[in-house]
């Protein structure tokens, strides 16, 4: 997850992590289930439509197809959370905690060039309610309202 490099930004994680668990997994909430739900059917309905598309030559065709099979749909939370395993933050020391967390999110940065792209990378916070498609990735996420 991509969320910034900021004291706020790691606070807002905590408090979409805290309202995930409050609000979804323990009271069992169905909502991202559901939604996949409906991006699955969504995806059946287009490939129908492109198979029967009689104007699309047949690598035209395919191409679309496994495009439409290679999309991924963000829903609601990441199944995975940012760790923040060996940041250290102390509760009175503002100046410090900003640094530490500027050094955390580098060294992050820095360990991940040359490694392969994590497609579950999320560039929103759950917290807020938004969405984005970004063609380059394939993917669409939509946050709820937590």
């Amino acid at each position: 997850m991509h969320w910034g490099n900021s004291l706020e930004d790691i606070s807002l994680n905590v408090v979409s992590l805290q309202k995930v668990n409050n609000f979804f997994l323990k009271l069992n909430c169905l909502g991202k289930k559901v939604v996949s739900q409906l991006v699955k059917n969504l995806q059946r309905a287009f490939e129908e439509n492109i198979k029967e598309a009689f104007w699309l030559d047949p690598p035209t065709r395919d191409k679309a197809l496994e495009k439409i099979n290679l999309f991924r749909a963000k829903i609601g939370y990441p199944d995975v959370w940012l760790s923040f395993n060996g940041l250290y933050i102390e509760p009175k020391d503002f100046f410090d905690n900003v640094n530490s967390a500027n050094l955390f999110f580098n060294d992050k940065e820095m360990n991940s060039i040359g490694e392969k792209v994590d497609k579950e990378k999320w560039f929103l916070f759950p917290s807020t309610v938004d969405a984005y498609y970004e063609s380059s990735g394939n993917e669409y996420l939509r946050s709820f309202k937590l």
